[in-house]
Parts: structure tokens; C-alpha cells; sequence
């Protein structure tokens, strides 16, 4: 699809390699593609490198071309014949029981499927997603849950304190240097119904499962930090990873939390 814009002919290899060039700065950026940095030599002095090597563009113009391959990929499902489908119904579904078949187990592995990534134990690479998991912190626990009618009980069964990962992918790609997080707790799905999360600044994840157990996310917009990269990444390994839609959403729903201008009244 990319390389195509160009005829093949004695050109097409280095007009190619533009092409996968432009992508990777639309990333990078138009200041640091070009950027040199000064690099230690065996034998003493140094050596002037470019910032960004041959491997790390064509890693990042790939980046760009994910987003057309997804579309690329959804518009050729949908054009798909599948031939007679019948009977694609829940015959248990009702008003009372929406969700008919599916036990609560099943919709959370299925959720979990859709939204979450399970990291190799190795895997530190920083990137927008990752979920960092902490110590209990009862006192922090208790200010995200502040107004809940349920907030002792939560409490007792000790919710796994997180953060998420929303930095934009350029800052990455820039080598910016920070990374934004999100808090939240994980907690068990036995208070599903008890922690509504309508609040404007909490962001409520479905129930997934993790460990062996079904559970929920709820992230507070009200305490998003900046971190540095090198406090991070002398942290544990995270565990797992949001998909990039439901990250989509969660920055989303902080974007509107935080351009609200506000009003006077008198």
C-alpha cells in the first residue's frame, strides 16, 4: 500500500526508504530524526551518531502504518461473505437476565481478552498501557474511595493499588523522558455493584480476570502524576498491558475532565 506511490524502477529503493523516512518523523519528530548525539569510542574520544539508527526509524514508521493495518483489516472482515447464519441468539437472554449464558467468569475472560495483554516477565520496555501494581496503601486507598458508602469494606479486602500508563505515544518516541500515570485500585468483582464510578473523575474498567480472579479497575483523574523513566524503570517489570482502544478511551474521558474552562455564577 505505501510502497506503491513510487514506480518500480531503478529509483524505487531509495524512494522507498523516504517514504518509511517521512513515516517514522511523523513519530519522532521533524528535530530529533535529525538529531546527532556524541557517542564514547573504544580507544578514547567520541563519535558523532544520529540519535535515531536505521533499526529504531523503521520500528517507529511501522507504528504509523499499525493504525491503517487495523482499519485495513476491519474494512476487510466487513466485506466478508460468511454465507446463512441462523439462530445467533442467547435463548436465555431476558429483561431480568441480560446476560443470559455467560456466567460472570466468562465475561470477564472474554473482557480480558478484548482489553488486556499479559507481558513476558522480562518485558520492562516503557510504553502507554502498562500497569504498575504496588503495595497495599490503606490511606491513599481510602482518598480515592472518599465518598463511597462502602469504602470500610473495600478497605478490609485490601484492593491492589496501580497506575496506568497514559503517555502519549510521541513523548515516547521523542525520548521525552516522563511518563504520566494514572492511580487506581484493582478490586475484587464482590463490589461490583457497590462502587458505581460515575463520578466525572473516576474511569471504571469492566470486570476482568487476572490471577485467577474476576476484577475491576477504577482510576482516579484527580491524582495523574508525571514520573520520571528512571524511577520507573527501577520498579518491577508490569505485569500486564491495556490494549490500545480502551487506553484511547481512559485519555479520552481525562481530556474532557481536564479542558472544562468552568463558569462564575453569582
Amino acid at each position: 500500500e505505501f510502497m506503491s506511490f513510487f514506480p518500480v524502477n531503478a529509483e524505487w529503493d531509495v524512494n522507498s526508504k523516504a517514504v518509511i523516512y517521512h513515516l517514522a518523523k511523523s513519530v519522532i519528530g521533524t528535530d530529533d530524526i535529525i538529531k546527532m548525539i556524541s557517542l564514547p569510542v573504544e580507544g578514547g574520544g567520541t563519535e558523532e551518531k544520529p540519535k535515531f539508527d536505521d533499526a529504531k526509524k523503521l520500528a517507529k514508521a511501522f507504528l504509523s502504518m499499525n493504525s491503517f493495518l487495523f482499519d485495513k483489516v476491519e474494512r476487510e472482515i466487513e466485506g466478508l461473505k460468511l454465507g446463512p447464519i441462523r439462530n445467533l441468539v442467547d435463548d436465555t437472554v431476558t429483561k431480568q437476565k441480560r446476560h443470559g449464558r455467560l456466567t460472570t467468569d466468562v465475561r470477564a475472560k472474554i473482557n480480558s481478552k478484548l482489553h488486556l495483554i499479559e507481558k513476558q516477565g522480562s518485558d520492562r520496555v516503557l510504553e502507554q498501557g502498562n500497569l504498575y501494581f504496588y503495595r497495599y496503601n490503606s490511606e491513599f486507598a481510602a482518598r480515592i474511595l472518599w465518598k463511597n458508602k462502602k469504602k470500610e469494606d473495600v478497605l478490609k479486602a485490601k484492593p491492589v493499588l496501580v497506575r496506568l500508563d497514559v503517555t502519549p505515544v510521541c513523548d515516547y518516541s521523542q525520548n521525552k523522558e516522563y511518563v504520566r500515570k494514572i492511580p487506581g485500585l484493582m478490586i475484587d468483582e464482590s463490589f461490583d455493584a457497590d462502587i458505581p464510578g460515575n463520578e466525572q473523575y473516576y474511569y471504571r474498567t469492566p470486570i476482568l480476570h487476572i490471577n485467577g480472579k474476576n476484577v475491576f479497575f477504577l482510576f482516579d483523574f484527580r491524582f495523574i502524576d508525571t514520573t520520571s523513566e528512571s524511577k520507573l524503570v527501577s520498579k518491577p517489570a508490569p505485569k500486564y498491558k491495556f490494549r490500545r482502544e480502551i487506553c484511547i478511551d481512559i485519555q479520552s474521558q481525562l481530556a474532557n475532565q481536564v479542558n472544562r474552562p468552568g463558569i462564575s455564577n453569582v
